[in-house]
């Protein structure tokens, strides 16, 4: 029984293995290798990326070895010696990848020999934005209150007005930022954080990502008030009112973000239906998450 259920077992293991047809990322020294057989030598990988989204420029770095189906427009950049043509290396390596389950137009390959630009002693010095032009860039989105989180050169700080780097620079840039959620397109994450990864035109080596926060108008005490005396509510007061840990006035107009913790208490005379009043103030924040609503008859 035991050699049937074996003889059973082994066809649908190689079946299996023949449907797994997912993408691998071939490792740095994979690379090398493939050029070194089409004739190059001395061959240097400058940059691995990859993007996680179809829609994104590579922008996440890798020294191969990754299995996923969610790996898109790899760029591969290398250095080497010899009398082959880049041409030539450049197919060697993008075959290494077909070879691996990605398509042709998935993997972009950039093989120059050492006598050219590419070579590290040779790579230009850029302008770096200023915190203000990125800024203007998100705000361009109708973004508000944008911050910069992380702005950084190679490991160090860039200051408020820009300055100079490697055009081969790590680049780590983070935004924060806020836009109202009622009346505007919002801007998808993937297109904000385009616009600023195509500031640095010329670098190579850009990581950028963006954290939006979404706000609503708070409901004012009046609508409040207005919504309960709908349902019924008499002699209708607001007793407490909070928003995180500011106290909402009874003149406070602004938003907050979605996930703001809201707390109210509100009282009324007796003989009005108390749930129908709790759903109606409910539905007023209807965009936000957290909201606590308690009652007092009178």
């Amino acid at each position: 029984m035991k050699t049937k259920l074996l003889i059973f077992l082994v066809p649908l293991f190689f079946i299996a293995c023949e449907l797994d047809n997912t993408p691998v990322l071939p490792t740095k020294s994979q690379i090398i290798k493939a050029a070194e057989r089409a004739g190059a030598t001395n061959v240097v990988v400058n940059s691995y990326k990859y993007s996680d989204d179809i829609w994104n420029n590579p922008t996440i770095n890798t020294d191969g070895g990754k299995k996923s189906y969610k790996i898109y427009n790899v760029e591969v950049r290398i250095i080497y010696d010899g009398n082959v043509s880049n041409t030539i290396v450049e197919n060697a390596i993008i075959k290494l990848f077909t070879n691996n389950n990605f398509y042709y137009s998935d993997v972009t390959i950039y093989a120059n020999k050492t006598t050219l630009s590419q070579q590290p002693s040779n790579f230009e010095t850029l302008d770096l934005p200023s915190h203000q032009n990125i800024r203007e860039t998100v705000e361009n989105f109708g973004a508000i209150s944008v911050t910069i989180a992380t702005y950084t050169s190679s490991g160090s700080n860039v200051a408020a007005a820009g300055g100079t780097a490697s055009s081969n620079a790590a680049i780590v840039i983070r935004v924060n930022y806020s836009y109202n959620g009622l009346g505007v397109v919002i801007p998808s994450q993937a297109a904000v954080t385009l616009a600023i990864r195509n500031l640095f035109t010329g670098f190579t080596n850009v990581t950028a990502s963006v954290n939006p926060t979404v706000l609503f108008p708070l409901p004012s005490h009046a609508s409040i008030i207005a919504i309960a005396g709908e349902q019924g509510a008499a002699n209708i007061k607001i007793i407490e009112y909070t928003a995180g840990n500011e106290n909402i006035g009874e003149f406070y107009y602004g938003s907050k973000s979605n996930n703001t913790q809201i707390k109210i208490s509100i009282s009324f005379d007796a003989g009005a239906n108390v749930t129908l009043i709790v759903q109606a103030v409910r539905g007023l924040f209807q965009h936000f998450t957290n909201v606590s609503i308690t009652t007092k008859l009178t």
